[in-house]
């Protein structure tokens, strides 16, 4: 059996004027396009039958049920293929619309334009089944100093590498790629209003015109990883600089990849029942904003550090995002279209596994997945559904950022760590439906 493999892509830039998400401190709609967003995809299948799975990535904050299950049954509909077979993700950018309530509000607009992106994929992933040649695949992987840090503990060894699974054509050229790295993709700051991808998109750019082929990047365990120390300035002109280093990396781990096993293919998903935490009442998040704001502005008043005020930053913007969830959520509510269950899934490609989170996964957490699952791993965040952050139990009592916006207990998060260790290990391999090819 052979392993066959394309990939398409759609323009998904939104219109002028939409609401932006990512940054609870931004006021204005969008006035502007830095870089136009895009939705890509790739579809891979066996010729003697197996298959075909189907990857997906968004350049949008994130994705939500029930629009995504509605999405993927549409995909494996088309391309023949059962629902678990279909990864869907967004790459997390911060300079892209307000998608599923995470500006607060779902207009008629925001909802016309949530249903252009699905019809968008769909179409993506019908030229990339189209495109679909002969391959064969390599992993690799390549350090990205200087891009990506703790943004608790900058000194933090966090293992800053981009992992890329490259189809390679029988003549030896790059067909594509599919890579994965962790970091919140924030350079550009709330005060920016033009649409982007921030620095994702320039480093898809930048490997897709070193590599001649089609690259999806995908974002990893990032929910404690971003540009935060790392970043000189919060400017187009740092994230194309940043983008670069990013997307030379995607170069060079393709061109020293190993070449691996290409099949079988298999899929697993699984649902798990979700732990919540306890939401803020409103008249506490508000004094919380009120104490933080005064604290960032006092230290920037002082003169401290750069180092200082960012972490300070970081607990004003935290404390602005509770205070969403506080009204957004209310009691007994969940805010983002979050569901009261979530879907995990693994995906093989031979020696390569592709494990899908619904949510912003802490990096250790991170790490005991991929760790536990062997040497060839993509580790894929925002994928299928959006849960918020997922913490260990011993990030969330040292609090911070991150612990003070988790709706998902530390216990919970850990089982879902536990749970996508083990996922589809010895499962069988994935089988076309009798619906035919996309």
């Amino acid at each position: 059996m052979v392993l066959t493999w394309g990939f398409g892509m759609r323009d998904i830039t939104p219109p002028i004027g939409l609401p932006m998400g990512g940054y609870a401190a931004r006021s204005g709609p969008a006035i502007g396009v830095l870089d136009a967003l895009s939705c890509r995809a790739a579809v891979c299948s066996g010729t003697a039958g197996g298959g075909p799975l189907v990857l997906v990535s968004l350049d949008l904050l994130c994705v939500a049920e029930p629009w995504v299950a509605r999405l993927r049954r549409r995909i494996a509909l088309a391309a023949g293929c059962d629902t678990a077979a279909v990864l869907v993700a967004a790459t997390h950018t911060h300079a892209g619309p307000a998608v599923f309530g995470s500006g607060g509000d779902t207009t008629a607009a925001l909802a016309a334009y949530e249903a252009g992106v699905a019809d968008a994929v769909v179409k993506a992933a019908s030229e990339a089944s189209a495109r679909r040649e002969p391959v064969e695949l390599r992993f690799g992987r390549c350090p990205v100093p200087g891009v990506a840090a703790s943004r608790r503990r900058p000194a933090d060894d966090l293992g800053d590498e981009v992992a890329v699974l490259a189809a390679v054509s029988a003549q030896g050229r790059c067909a594509g790629a599919v890579a994965s790295f962790a970091c919140h993709p924030t350079v550009l700051p709330p005060q920016n209003r033009a649409f982007s991808r921030d620095l994702f998109g320039v480093a898809v750019d930048r490997a897709e015109q070193l590599l001649g082929a089609p690259v999806l990047l995908f974002n990893g365990a990032a929910a404690d990883v971003s540009t935060r120390f790392t970043r000189g300035a919060q400017t187009p002109e740092e994230m194309r600089r940043l983008g670069v280093q990013l997307g030379t990396a995607i170069a060079r781990a393709v061109s020293a990849g190993e070449e691996i096993a290409p099949l079988p293919l298999a899929a697993a998903e699984e649902r798990v029942p979700l732990e919540f935490t306890a939401l803020p009442a409103r008249e506490e998040a508000e004094r919380l904003v009120a104490e933080t704001t005064a604290a960032y502005r006092a230290a920037k008043a002082a003169g401290r550090c750069e180092a200082e005020l960012r972490q300070a930053r970081a607990a004003a913007e935290a404390a602005l995002g509770q205070l969403y969830l506080a009204t957004a959520g209310g009691a007994g509510a969940l805010p983002l279209g979050i569901a009261r269950d979530a879907p995990l899934q693994a995906l093989q490609l031979g020696e390569c596994s592709i494990v899908g989170v619904p949510g912003e996964l802490f990096s250790a957490l991170g790490r005991r997945i991929s760790e536990a699952r062997g040497k060839h791993v993509l580790l894929v965040g925002y994928a299928n559904g959006y849960v918020g952050y997922l913490l260990p139990r011993d990030a969330c009592r040292e609090g911070g950022y991150e612990a003070m916006l988790a709706v998902v207990t530390p216990r919970c998060a850990e089982g879902i760590a536990l749970r996508l260790q083990r996922l589809g290990k010895g499962c069988g391999p994935a089988r076309p439906t009798r619906n035919g090819g996309a």
